[in-house]
């Protein structure tokens, strides 16, 4: 029988088989029984029994390769190689007197993991999860196969695959979420394997590389901070900082654009805050965004600013002559280029008011200088606001009043007393721009105003002061007193009997000659006998003999305290600017007391006659003081002066576009408050304001062309100012009326008769007549006449020189 049919025949007989001719049991057995082969791998099988016939023959029935064999008494061993079966059950067979006895080996083939591959992780968010996954490659058999994940000497995850009873070349994928802190960052995770092969006596480990975990943090947005307002041209920093970086600040990264392009910046870091710091500018107005973006690890953060670029020109302040003789027209202009946005309002002003302001492009005022101005500071300031935030641009020039000197009594007294003996200065100052060089001369010798000289009878007399500049010369009189040295000035105090001899009362007084008194002689006059016409001094009282130049005098003075009243001392004075005046306060008493007169606020005494200005308004304390008491009493001095244009402004221009409105603003001083006069050209659009000191036009249309006239006047005088107003966009209006103007000339011409033969003989007329609307307010003879009443008088204002302009001349 072939073997493999005795074998399947066999297959279930067990250990022990009966032959047909003779029963005998035997035992066969394979060794190894159960054994693990690595896969491809070769093992050999012996196969044994206890059959006692030596003829006994057997083999080894498989499917795998075999190899080499060997054999003996009762055995036989087989070499398997090649093993790819994962499973697989040899079997061995020996015939014993014709009986077949078989025995089964069971072979497990295995593979360790080619590789086990932790997959890369990325850098990763604090508190959000992830997988973790674990490839372990070509494996067998996977029901003893392990797989670990862990972290540190942690343990975060196993799994096996007992259930897989499935045997074959396998991959297995473990995946294990995990949720990373800040304490997990730097730690490493690592992937391992175990084939679990040992009760065959065979175990396997195998581990992945490591992988690092990198956690990044970054819990806040950015800050950003710049300017909201950055000027065209203009570098401003911008910063964008970011606190709670982590792990490193130093790990940050940075991205800063400023509409749309990217800027160069620097970083700096302290503790856990990183701060990108650059620089942003425009060439040109309007909106930009600067953008700041944050990138650490995995995590980006961004901030947004939006930002205006604006324009804002410096304004402009021109004077038309810096420096301007005295009595002049001057134009003082404050313009301004256009801003971005809009919006510039311009402001001129001097160091006491604002004296114009409006929308640019320009301000434009007209002013008569006079002394006062010189020195003074004007300011063209602009002012953009954007936002919350008013931005100020300004420059200041100033105006230099040239004039002639002049000498007045408070520079330059015309009385002055010297005493024989003394140091003295001829005092003679003068005023005037540039500052006047001044010299007095008596008798053909000229004397300097600036060094002292020792004063003798010859210094008194008249002199001559003359003050001279460029623009003119000033000459006064000074008449100079010398007067002689007192006897004996101790009796009379520092000031000697001089000042005594003038405030006392002379009762007796004789002419003698020289000579010193003989003080043993008991007599006034020295050795001569006591005059009995000479009283006893009284008690309280004071005598003292004097000498004159070639006199003696005996004076007896009657002490009294000073007394003033409204007689004396008047309690209002009003005087006239540019007229000469002494504050007259005089007081009763004896001695005759002094009266100085101090203004309120002031150090300096007024004394002195003086050409007054209007400065000298005020309150004055005149105070009368004698050795026996003093007393006080107020005085107001009120200075009067002609009116004066200050400031005659046109908002917002003299050149006005055809339908726009525009106003003139007149504004005078002088006192008493001067009123206010004007004279336009004729239109129903012209209104004056309650005090008639501004014109208002709306809707300027060609009839509103010309001269604006504003006249001042109080009872000092008037004065007089002008603008021309240009009003564009009429041409084709003017050259129209004009062709028209021939066919109404005979009609207006015979109107015109018929009204200067009735009004104009009163010296006036009512433009009620002349105006069929009675909101033709103000009109007069040549135009407007803003007075309140509806009419101009007779004689009108009279015209303006040919070309003159802005602020005018005195009446």
């Amino acid at each position: 029988m072939p073997g493999e049919a005795l074998l399947a025949k066999l297959s279930t007989t067990g250990a022990f088989a009966i032959s047909g001719a003779a029963e005998q049991s035997f035992n066969v057995s394979v060794w190894p029984e159960n054994s693990v082969v690595e896969h491809r791998g070769s093992i050999w099988l012996n196969c044994s029994h206890t059959c006692r016939d030596p003829s006994a023959s057997g083999g080894l029935e498989t499917s795998l390769t075999k190899a080499q064999n060997k054999s003996g008494p009762g055995w036989m061993a087989q070499e398997l190689v090649d093993i790819q079966e994962w499973v697989s059950a040899p079997r061995c067979y020996f015939n014993c007197y014709g009986n077949v006895t078989c025995a089964d080996a069971h072979i497990t083939t295995y593979q360790p993991p080619e590789r086990v591959v932790l997959e890369p992780l990325p850098d990763m968010e604090l508190g959000r999860a992830y997988n973790l996954t674990c490839q372990v490659l070509n494996v067998a058999p996977v029901t003893h196969l392990t797989v670990t994940l862990r972290q540190g000497g942690r343990t975060l995850h196993t799994e096996t695959f007992q259930n897989h009873t499935v045997i074959k070349l396998d991959n297995r994928t473990v995946t294990h979420e995990i949720i990373p802190q800040r304490r997990d960052h730097g730690q490493e995770v690592t992937c391992h394997t175990a084939l679990d092969l040992r009760l065959q006596g065979q175990f396997f480990q195998n581990s992945s590389p490591a992988v690092e975990l990198r956690i990044f943090d970054l819990p806040e947005e950015p800050q950003l901070l710049t300017s909201h307002y950055i000027e065209v041209g203009t570098r401003a920093t911008a910063r964008c900082g970011v606190a709670g970086v982590f792990p490193t600040v130093g790990e940050a990264r940075f991205t800063l654009s400023f509409g749309g392009e990217s800027l160069n910046f620097t970083v700096t870091t302290s503790g856990d805050t990183a701060t990108a710091e650059g620089e942003v500018w425009s060439p040109f107005p309007g909106q930009r965004e600067l953008n700041c973006t944050v990138t650490m690890g995995p995590m980006s953060r961004s901030a947004r600013q939006s930002v205006l670029i604006y324009s804002f020109p410096q304004p402009v302040l021109e004077i038309d002559q810096p420096q301007a003789l005295v009595n002049r027209n001057v134009s003082v202009t404050c313009s301004a280029l256009a801003s971005q946005p809009p919006g510039t309002t311009l402001q001129l002003r001097d160091s006491e008011r604002t004296l114009a302001s409006g929308p640019q492009p320009r301000l434009q005022l007209t002013l008569t200088t006079h002394k006062g101005d010189n020195g003074r500071q004007f300011t063209c300031e602009g002012n953009l606001t954007l936002g919350s935030r008013s931005l100020i641009k300004n420059m200041s020039a100033q105006l230099i009043v040239l004039y002639q000197p002049t000498l007045d009594e408070s520079g330059c007294p015309s009385h002055q007393t010297w005493l024989e003996g003394t140091l003295q200065q001829l005092a003679c100052e003068a005023d005037g721009n540039p500052m006047p060089e001044v010299s007095c001369s008596k008798d053909s010798q000229v004397y300097g105003t600036s060094g002292v000289q020792n004063i003798t009878r010859g210094h008194a007399g008249i002199y001559l002061c003359s003050a001279a500049n460029a623009h003119g010369m000033a000459g006064r009189n000074v008449t100079i007193h010398v007067e002689c040295e007192g006897r004996d000035r101790s009796r009379w105090g520092a000031e000697g009997p001089k000042s005594w001899a003038a405030q006392c009362r002379v009762l007796v007084a004789f002419t003698c000659r020289y000579r010193e008194p003989d003080p043993s002689a008991g007599s006034i006059l020295g050795g001569s006998e006591p005059d009995p016409h000479v009283s006893p001094f009284p008690a309280g009282g004071a005598a003292g003999l004097f000498r004159g130049c070639d006199q003696w005098a005996l004076v007896l003075c009657l002490p009294d305290k000073p007394t003033m009243d409204e007689s004396s001392c008047p309690s209002t004075q009003v005087w006239l600017e540019g007229t000469l005046h002494t504050l007259a306060c005089e007081a009763d008493g004896i001695p005759v007391p002094r009266v100085p007169c101090t203004k309120e606020g002031a150090a300096d005494e007024f004394g002195g006659e003086r050409n007054v200005s209007r400065n000298v308004s005020g309150t004055y304390h005149c105070t009368a003081t004698n050795r026996l008491g003093s007393m006080m009493r107020r005085v107001t001095v009120q200075v009067e002066y002609r009116p004066i244009i200050l400031l005659l402004a046109v908002s917002p221009s003299d050149t006005v576009p055809r339908g726009t409105n525009f106003n003139i603003s007149c504004r005078a001083e002088g006192s008493p408050a001067p009123t206010y006069h004007w004279t336009v050209p004729p239109a129903p659009n012209v209104h004056c304001s309650a005090d008639n000191s501004t014109v208002s036009v709306a809707s300027a249309d060609w009839h509103n062309h010309g001269i604006y006239i504003c006249r001042v006047s109080n009872a000092h005088g008037q004065h007089l100012g002008q603008v021309r107003i240009q009003v564009t966009g009429t041409e084709l209006i003017i050259a129209a009326l004009i062709a028209g103007a021939a066919v109404l000339l005979g009609g207006t011409a015979g109107l015109v008769y018929y009204l200067k033969s009735t009004a104009c003989k009163k010296g006036e007329y009512n433009v009620q007549d002349a105006e069929s609307s009675s909101k033709a307010t103000c009109l007069g003879r040549d135009g407007h006449d803003c007075t309140g009443a509806r009419r101009v008088l007779g004689g009108g204002v009279p015209n303006p020189a040919p070309g003159w302009t802005g602020t005018g001349r005195g009446q």
